[in-house]
């Protein structure tokens, strides 16, 4: 399936369910429906950390920001937690490829 307008409201669902991301099957079931590598473009604007956060179906990045509400989200939390306990970070995101993380941590210092 391909997430589209006509599937857009499925994929919303989809994404609001996603505190189910830790039952056992969830991915399997979202790579089913909607495999990251089967994706045409399609550009979408989520809520993203207190940003908006436009991007595309067929990028993975993209894919797992709207399906997990983001990429490594478990990585962005841990280092968002030792942001908050320095004084005045600094982030340097090398070689940002979608701007993804750098979202993060612009929200997050």
């Amino acid at each position: 399936m391909q997430v589209c307008s006509e599937t857009w409201p499925f994929v919303f669902a989809l994404r609001n369910c996603g505190f189910l991301r830790n039952i056992r099957g969830w991915d399997r079931l979202l790579r089913f429906l909607f495999h990251p590598d089967r994706q045409k473009s399609y550009e979408f604007s989520i809520p993203f950390f207190g940003f908006t956060y436009v991007g595309s179906a067929s990028s993975f990045i993209d894919w797992s920001a709207l399906f997990y509400g983001a990429y490594e989200r478990d990585l962005l939390k841990f280092a968002g937690t030792l942001l908050q306990s320095n004084n005045n970070p600094v982030v340097l995101d090398i070689g940002a490829n979608a701007g993804h993380h750098s979202l993060y941590f612009a929200r997050s210092c």
